[in-house]
């Protein structure tokens, strides 16, 4: 199983970097997970900013075997994060 997230953030965003925290927490966590995380700043990431319709950041979105089985804008709890991905 390939896991992807997505994470969409800019510089200047104060919760963008709350997130990045929870984010961070998650890997320590489950280490055994395998995830391709790309952090990808929305000012810069034009083309899948667009692809995905992002107004509103951070902007998460999780792919499994190359198939989107999640996407939601706002900071997500570590337990949120896990429910997405299906870890129980």
């Amino acid at each position: 199983m390939k896991i992807e997230l997505l994470d969409f953030y800019a510089e200047w965003c104060n919760p963008c970097k709350s997130y990045s925290k929870v984010l961070n927490e998650f890997k320590e966590k489950y280490p055994q997970v395998n995830i391709k995380s790309y952090d990808i700043d929305s000012d810069e990431g034009d083309i899948l900013v667009k692809e995905f319709g992002i107004r509103n950041i951070p902007y998460t979105v999780i792919k499994i075997d190359g198939k989107v089985v999640f996407q939601k804008a706002g900071i997500l709890t570590l337990s949120e994060l896990v429910e997405a991905i299906s870890l129980k």
